[in-house]
């Protein structure tokens, strides 16, 4: 390498280092962590007995009948939905279920956006227009 190429390539490598996005704050376990409380308001208020959604949504993750048995089912638990859904842990860990089985990347990387969408628009909730708005009132709770 001559003189001339080193300066060049330091230049290239410290504007790819300067140019590029920064990550999101934190291990993905403490935003998926951050996500999960966000959810949880903006979803019930926190609250575990909340039925909404002409009682189709329950618990305070508001989660459906069928997101919960195909949660479980991939979890492998035997956990029926009626009297567990309105189990705070239970329900949290029905979430991450579901988003391991639906996008395990994204829950591996934390990547909160596209497990909000998910969980608000189902298995391709992330590609639904639908889902931005959620993923804003979402974003704004874990500011």
């Amino acid at each position: 390498m001559t003189k001339i190429q080193l300066p060049v390539l330091l230049l290239i490598s410290a504007g790819t280092v300067l140019g590029a996005p920064p990550a999101p704050a934190g291990t993905p376990k403490t935003r998926i962590n951050k996500l999960l409380d966000a959810i949880e308001k903006v979803e019930s208020g926190g609250r575990p007995n909340a039925v909404g959604d002409q009682g189709r949504s329950r618990g305070a993750y508001q989660i459906q009948q069928g997101y919960w048995q195909d949660a479980t089912k991939y979890g492998k638990v035997n956990w029926a939905y009626k009297p567990n859904v309105y189990d705070k842990a239970k329900s949290r860990q029905v979430v991450q279920m579901y988003w391991k089985r639906y996008a395990p990347e994204a829950y591996r990387r934390g990547d909160m956006e596209t497990l909000a969408r998910i969980h608000n628009g189902g298995p391709k909730g992330h590609k639904k227009e639908a889902t931005k708005k959620y993923w804003d009132k979402v974003k704004k709770e874990i500011r």
